[in-house]
């Protein structure tokens, strides 16, 4: 055998002894993976029926929302045009109600103080 030759074959063994510990630890990681997906495989299948009916459900939670959001912006539009008919109405009447207790609390005056007063508006003395 010439030197070369013996080289190829030393480093070929390197290499071997080098890459049959990583094969086995591949080999015993890939076995424990596949045992992990046989184990969880039917659990997956329950747990995906089960998000399906989930998420079936609360599509239908927010049609349902949809629809009472629609009755509530078509209550809020009709007590909002009920606002604007009554509002100036509420309004004008509580001007008017300040102007007759503006009225009411204005002295009045009595005979005795016109008596009182002469021709020209001066008090008499």
């Amino acid at each position: 055998m010439q030197p070369l030759e013996i080289a190829y074959l030393t480093l070929a063994a390197l290499l071997t002894g080098a890459l049959l510990p990583l094969l086995f630890q591949a080999r015993a990681t890939l076995r424990s993976v596949q045992q992990l997906l046989n184990m969880t495989a039917p659990k997956l299948g329950n747990t995906l029926a089960e998000v399906s009916s989930a998420t079936h459900d609360f599509h239908g939670v927010t049609v349902e929302l949809s629809k009472t959001i629609q009755g509530i912006r078509g209550t809020l539009a009709n007590a909002s045009s009920i606002g604007n008919a009554v509002g100036p109405a509420l309004v004008a009447a509580v001007h008017a109600f300040r102007a007759i207790r503006a009225e009411d609390a204005r002295p009045k005056r009595t005979e005795s103080a016109d008596a009182d007063r002469q021709p020209g508006g001066t008090p008499a003395n």
